[in-house]
């Protein structure tokens, strides 16, 4: 029923699998720091100080963790499943509270700051510009976009439409008469879905 427990249950549940993430960044860290790290996470006071409570610290957090991780483990696999996942992530992190775009306005400066570095001391080529040249070459003018490009636009827009869908099911009105503009009446009348759609953009 409606109490306390059950109230506070799924923050901290949230809370709790959090550590499990860590596993997502495995191919970029040794095992022991894996396990400090899982161990970190299990054991930050602030995390488990606020998993006590029925707000929105935790998820934000935990969700935009998780999608950064899933992201990474993408990079690193290449699998698109870990992409789809990592934007289902970050939809939910965006249910949960507003300032998960701070977290997305991190990930876009702190690659700014990573893409400066690699140009500005480039490893394997003299100077920043072949780098880019030796990355255009290698994926896109050495490949065939025929294959490739429709692939990447499929994909894309199977994310889109799982980040509209998360956004659209916590922020759609729910009508409580029958045949009012709501989510659940809509699965049963698919006409009203315009209707519901306009009712959660305004």
């Amino acid at each position: 029923g409606a109490n306390d427990f059950t109230l506070r249950l799924v923050v901290a549940l949230i809370g709790a699998l959090l550590p499990l993430s860590v596993l997502l960044l495995r191919e970029h860290l040794r095992d022991g720091e894996v396990v400090v790290a899982a161990a970190f996470l299990a054991a930050n006071p602030i995390v488990l100080y606020y998993s006590r409570f029925f707000r929105s610290t935790i998820p934000v957090a935990a969700f935009c963790f998780l999608a950064f991780a899933l992201l990474v483990r993408y990079y690193d696999t290449r699998r698109p499943r870990y992409f789809h996942a990592g934007i289902l992530a970050l939809a939910l992190a965006f249910t949960a509270k507003e300032n998960a775009a701070v977290y997305v306005l991190v990930w876009l400066g702190a690659g700014a700051l990573v893409l400066d570095h690699e140009l500005f001391r480039p490893r394997a080529s003299d100077t920043g510009f072949q780098r880019i040249g030796a990355a255009w070459t290698r994926t896109v003018r050495d490949r065939d976009l025929r294959d490739v490009l429709p692939r990447v636009i499929g994909h894309l827009l199977l994310s889109a439409a799982i980040f509209a869908a998360v956004i659209l099911f916590f922020y759609a009105p729910r009508a409580g008469s029958p045949g009012g503009v709501g989510l659940y009446n809509a699965l049963g009348n698919p006409g009203l879905f315009p209707e519901v759609v306009s009712a959660t953009i305004d």
